[in-house]
């Protein structure tokens, strides 16, 4: 909805905006935690994120962490639809960006999400174990990993 590529729709744009906030603003008094996404990365670079936020709302997006005055991190590690067959192990080497992503969630404040895709790798949980790692912390064994005693 974001006027990005000049075709003049900005009258969507702010009607969009309006509606958002005025729906922000109904369920800014509940108890529940909120978080609004923006797929398109222009939004970020509106108020929107601190109007947001000054509402007790997070947003989420696909590509930074750091959004002005949100109570939490999102971060959506998603991956290209269909491009593993299977979901049992790493396939696509995403270690460099996933070290790069540790260092900017150790800068994050307040609470971190993260949500990764088995398309992102091609196993979330192996994701989720690197990623944990160069946070520097602790990786619980996958199931069946561990020998168990028989005593």
């Amino acid at each position: 909805l974001l006027d990005t590529d000049g075709d003049g729709d900005s009258v969507a744009a702010s009607v969009a905006v309006a509606t958002l906030l005025t729906e922000a603003d109904a369920l800014a008094d509940s108890d529940q935690p909120w978080t609004v996404e923006l797929r398109d990365g222009g939004w970020v670079e509106t108020s929107i994120a601190t109007q947001l936020a000054e509402r007790g709302f997070s947003v989420a997006t696909t590509d930074r962490v750091a959004l002005p005055g949100a109570p939490l991190t999102y971060l959506r590690l998603l991956g290209e639809e269909n491009a593993v067959e299977r979901f049992d192990q790493r396939v696509i080497d995403r270690s460099t960006e996933l070290r790069q992503w540790g260092e900017k969630l150790k800068e994050a404040d307040g609470t971190i999400f993260v949500h990764v895709r088995n398309f992102y790798e091609g196993h979330a949980p192996g994701t989720l174990r690197f990623l944990r790692e160069a946070l520097g912390l602790p990786t619980p064994p996958f199931p069946g990993e561990k020998q168990l005693s028989l005593f």
